[in-house]
């Protein structure tokens, strides 16, 4: 059986959230994201949001 540990589960959780940001939809400086997941996944997509220079809101 496969068990993912938690430091396995925060890197797949950031390298997809990079990827939302980044790659999936291009963010840029000044737009707004609204994330409506408050668990681990939201949180990193708000703080990449900040780091690109985006507004990110947690509703």
């Amino acid at each position: 059986m496969f068990l993912l540990t938690a430091a396995e589960t925060l890197l797949l959780q950031g390298l997809t959230a990079q990827y939302l940001i980044q790659d999936s939809h291009w963010l840029q400086a000044g737009e707004t994201v609204l994330v409506h997941a408050a668990g681990g996944m939201g949180l990193l997509l708000v703080q990449l949001a900040w780091g690109a220079g985006a507004r990110g809101m947690l509703p």
